[in-house]
């Protein structure tokens, strides 16, 4: 007999499926559905600042109505939530009885969720200019690898909207692998009917959409063209064009592969900046020289279609870095050193 995999779903899954006993009923031949208590007590916050809302809105009505009808209040809003919030608890508990993922708040539980933060070990934001929102995220993650590693499935599938999570799913992972010796699939809610047929997990992935690589190629001239020249309108109304910089020394691949990869990191060390000049990304030798400056937004063309293009043609990538190279290296123009013997002088 096929051993049964446990299912997990975050907060936003819930929202989107919120007939969970039709959910269970589907996962039933192949699946154990698992709640974390991070999402019940979610769910519980949503749907009370839900209720509070009404309540002030129904405050509201009634001063506007005074004068025509008379709306008594029989209930406590407070006490009115605390019993709502047991009821949730209690809805839960019948639906999945033991198969509910707790936590417990500790000092050192808050002390590792800490050091996360600081570190921006995922499900935190990683990039150096991001928030630390992500506790709850965390506070779930740690709650399912602290359950799994003394109890449950060997493997797991858990199902989530956010960011945090899917964009890191690599190192989550190994984390998750490393802590429980158990194995754990992260996939996006729309993946859902696709676990319920009978495929491999190894096989949901989802489906990128391909560009057109001619779209790619008229992208990257264009792009390459705006860091090459300028154009302007003289007096008599004639275009001319103007290079944006110079070079001294012609760039080769190892050289353009090192700028591309470092695109990301100028982009957020300029990122309220208009313009740059060209020798900010592309000088690391003081080799630019007459350079101007450029919309940033012309690095981030070229910083997207350099990630795309590693994603999606990984194959590609050594033609792409040798493209750019090549058009960059119209901008060289050789300096002539006049030594002592050669000063008409």
């Amino acid at each position: 007999m096929e051993e049964k995999i446990a299912f997990v779903f975050d907060t936003n899954f819930i929202v989107q499926n919120q007939n969970l006993s039709e959910v269970i009923k589907k996962l039933d031949k192949k699946y154990i559905p698992y709640v974390t208590q991070v999402s019940i007590e979610e769910r519980k916050a949503q749907q009370c600042a839900a209720k509070k809302s009404a309540y002030v809105e129904a405050l509201k009505l009634r001063k506007e109505i005074k004068a025509l009808l008379t709306i008594k209040s029989y209930s406590d809003l407070e006490a009115e939530l605390i019993k709502h919030k047991e009821a949730i608890q209690h809805g839960y508990e019948s639906v999945f009885k033991e198969h509910i993922i707790k936590y417990e708040i500790s000092s050192d539980l808050f002390d590792t969720i800490l050091t996360r933060a600081y570190n921006k070990i995922p499900p935190f934001n990683d990039n150096d200019n991001a928030s630390d929102k992500g506790f709850k995220d965390t506070l779930m993650w740690l709650s399912i690898m602290e359950f799994f590693k003394n109890s449950g499935e060997n493997e797991v599938v858990f199902l989530t909207d956010d960011k945090g999570f899917t964009n890191k799913t690599d190192d989550l992972t190994k984390e998750f692998e490393d802590y429980t010796g158990k194995k754990i699939h992260i996939k996006k809610n729309s993946m859902f009917s696709s676990l319920l047929e009978n495929k491999k997990l190894t096989e949901l992935v989802p489906k990128k959409e391909i560009p057109n690589i001619e779209i790619i190629r008229e992208q990257l001239k264009d792009t390459l063209d705006s860091i090459c020249w300028s154009t302007a309108y003289n007096d008599f109304g004639d275009e001319e064009y103007y290079r944006n910089f110079l070079t001294s020394i012609r760039f080769d691949e190892i050289y353009i592969k090192s700028v591309m990869e470092n695109l990301e990191t100028v982009i957020q060390d300029h990122i309220f900046s208009d313009q740059i000049k060209v020798s900010v990304f592309l000088d690391k030798d003081s080799r630019i020289y007459n350079d101007r400056k450029i919309y940033i937004t012309i690095i981030e063309k070229l910083n997207k279609l350099y990630k795309e293009t590693s994603e999606i043609f990984p194959e590609h990538l050594s033609a792409l870095i040798k493209t750019v190279t090549e058009e960059l290296n119209e901008n060289y123009e050789e300096v002539l050193i006049i030594t002592d013997t050669e000063v008409p002088f």
